[in-house]
């Protein structure tokens, strides 16, 4: 993608389009739409706090430096430009992802400086998420960057359905939750843009198993997956599970 600056700049001069929503990693786009005059918005899937977390965008762009890169410990507790009380951090495994995030990769730069020069010079930040969930962070989002943030809210699927259909399969589930006592359900579900193999199904019903809990499992196979191969529940699961 670093190699299309020609063939993009080409189409925005040919287009003139009044916006350009991109993701972090066209970080090259920030000189040609400031050239052309075209306003940014940075479309966000990740939640506000993920982007927080990370400081300002000078913050971010001075992680390309060695001197300035971050350490495993700094993911692990609150950074100090959040002013409000949380115990939101990232887990050991995270962190690690994370300062791997922040060092420099085969394309010259780390993904966390491709989103400093992105973000710089933007004229708003769409986030995936909503007010009712990330109120604070949303707010902290808009004081770090000085501009505004828009969350677009879940942006669920649009579900078929008529008002006088009775769904049956959502009656007796319902049911079902409402004979277990409250907070006792367990729910497993990975969403649609995760593939797992056979073997990683075989794990998870081999825990849920082992656990004894009431559990609601949504098992699907990924919209976008490329992965043929049938995934099955190991024999006799569903017996043995069973209410």
């Amino acid at each position: 993608m670093d190699g299309m600056e020609k063939e993009v700049t080409n189409f925005l001069e040919k287009n003139s389009p009044d916006w350009i929503i991109q993701d972090f990693a066209q970080y090259w786009l920030a000189p040609i739409s400031a050239k052309l005059g075209i306003s940014r918005i940075f479309y966000g899937i990740i939640n506000a706090w993920f982007i927080s977390f990370l400081g300002s965008f000078e913050n971010m762009i001075n992680t390309n430096n060695c001197t300035s890169s971050p350490k495993l410990e700094d993911f692990l507790v609150p950074p100090k430009w959040i002013p409000f009380e949380t115990k939101v951090a990232y887990r050991l495994h995270e962190a690690r992802w994370m300062v791997e995030s922040s060092q420099k990769n085969v394309s010259g730069v780390s993904d966390i400086y491709r989103s400093g020069v992105t973000i710089r010079g933007l004229d708003a930040i769409i986030v995936r998420h909503c007010h009712e969930f990330e109120g604070q962070w949303l707010k902290l989002l808009e004081d770090l960057h000085h501009m505004p943030v828009l969350p677009t809210g879940l942006m669920p699927p649009v579900v078929k359905s008529s008002s006088d259909e009775k769904n049956e399969s959502w009656i007796s589930i319902k049911e079902w939750l409402d004979e277990k006592p409250k907070g006792s359900v367990v729910y497993v579900a990975l969403g649609s843009e995760v593939t797992v193999g056979q073997s990683e199904i075989n794990e998870l019903a081999h825990g849920l198993e082992l656990s004894g809990s009431p559990f609601f499992w949504v098992l699907r196979k990924p919209t976008r997956s490329g992965n043929t191969d049938p995934i099955e529940l190991p024999n006799g699961f569903e017996e043995r599970t069973k209410d």
